[in-house]
């Protein structure tokens, strides 16, 4: 099963941010360089290049939701009862999470679909805490979705 943790801190943008990379080795004049380092390298330069397709992200996935403590989804204000949800205790009174697993499938027709456990964490506000099964596509960076009104989130 794929690992990756999803950290959805949504604000008003809806993006999803990583760390920037770090370089773990530094070279220096005249030091030689194995053809198995260069491809390592220039795989990591084209991985940064490429833009994500929904055909990279067919298969399982882990997830961890992270939202405000106060509210869920997009709503930092609302009044929920976290336990009730499958979230965790609240994390430095900063942010609470819960632990899904998403499936996103090849539907063979040119579609793709994602199907998740026990909670929506793509949907805004109280939606996401049932399980959901929904059609997707990756447009210009943008992960769209159609659930009681289209929404996307930028892809960095």
């Amino acid at each position: 099963m794929k690992n990756i943790i999803f950290i959805l801190i949504f604000t008003l943008s809806y993006q999803v941010y990583a760390d920037d990379y770090k370089t773990a080795q530094r070279f220096t004049a005249g030091d030689v360089v194995s053809a198995d380092v260069l491809n390592d390298i220039l795989d990591r330069i084209e991985i940064t290049l490429k833009s994500v397709t929904a055909a990279d992200l067919v298969g399982t996935w882990d997830v961890t939701q992270s939202t405000c403590v106060a509210g869920y989804l997009g709503n930092c204000t609302g009044s929920v009862t976290p336990a009730a949800q499958g979230y965790g205790s609240d994390i430095d009174g900063l942010y609470r999470q819960r632990v899904d697993t998403v499936t996103f499938s090849d539907d063979g027709d040119g579609t793709y679909s994602l199907l998740t456990t026990n909670y929506c964490a793509f949907v805004r506000s109280g939606h996401g805490n049932t399980s959901c099964n929904l059609n997707f596509a990756i447009v210009d960076r943008n992960f769209v979705f159609n659930n009681n009104g289209h929404a996307a989130y930028a892809m960095q």
